[in-house]
């Protein structure tokens, strides 16, 4: 057993912490190194290469669930980005695909992304649509269903968001930005994002999509989300546009299946 000081052996759980750690702060590798008997030429090239093999799937985990960002800011950039984020927020999970769950925060204070000061939105956004992906499929609420409720019924009726859905908002509008990046060849970006945005993510079909929403589906959904019945929701949705059109606003949920019947008990 490896010794931390003469006549204090390191414990095996000692031993794998300090591994641990060298493999995602640089500047540990000395000392984890010293720890490992036989040729130190050979242990370092070992540890190189566990250490290559940690940072590839550090890139390979975050561009998984930020395919925008990464092609936004280029291959180069988004591995060295994986790098330090790596080292600061190790994974806490055995799911790989949760890995990437701190990087908008990381980005708030990233010095490399001060030039892209809505590069934490896109990144609280890339998450929501990531979590999408992988959400619980459930039975969205039928018109069939619905058809056969009275008017006080469907008033009355409480509904939930899909498990694949989220109701996000953003100070800069990265709907846009991640709608352009959803083409195959977008040409140059010359839009200007700063402005407010609120959006639904969905997936209809497995594939997830983004929808900018206007000031009544977005009071609408707020209120489906904080428990409210459909007929408190559609009045909020009117509350925020005299104008709008609810019934053709409740249609497209069902079409697109952004709602279930919240069940009781």
């Amino acid at each position: 057993m490896a010794a931390d000081r003469p006549g204090h052996p390191l414990t095996l759980a000692a031993l794998q912490e300090r591994f641990a750690v060298a493999l995602a702060q640089a500047d540990r590798r000395a000392p984890a190194l010293e720890t490992i008997r036989g040729d130190a030429d050979r242990a370092g090239r070992r540890f190189d290469l566990y250490r290559a093999n940690l940072r590839g799937v550090w890139e390979k985990a975050l561009a998984a669930a930020y395919p925008v960002i990464r092609r936004y800011v280029g291959e180069d950039f988004f591995y060295a980005m994986s790098g330090v984020y790596g080292s600061r927020f190790p994974s806490r999970s055995g799911d790989l695909n949760r890995f990437g769950i701190d990087l908008p925060a990381f980005l708030e204070q990233f010095h490399g992304a001060a030039a892209y000061p809505w590069l934490p939105d896109l990144a609280r956004l890339e998450w929501a649509v990531h979590l999408s992906h992988y959400a619980a499929d459930a039975e969205p609420l039928a018109a069939a269903a619905v058809a056969a409720l009275s008017a006080a019924e469907l008033d009355r009726l409480t509904v939930s968001l899909h498990p694949a859905c989220a109701l996000v908002s953003f100070r800069w509008d990265v709907a846009a930005l991640w709608q352009w990046h959803q083409e195959p060849e977008p040409g140059p970006w010359t839009e200007d994002i700063e402005r407010p945005v609120a959006a639904l993510v969905w997936r209809p079909r497995w594939q997830v999509q983004v929808r900018p929403l206007g000031a009544a589906e977005s009071a609408g959904l707020a209120g489906v989300l904080a428990g409210q019945s459909l007929g408190e929701a559609l009045d909020a949705a009117l509350g925020a546009d005299a104008g709008a059109d609810i019934a053709a606003l409740f249609a497209r949920w069902l079409t697109d299946g952004v709602l279930t019947e919240r069940r009781r008990g």
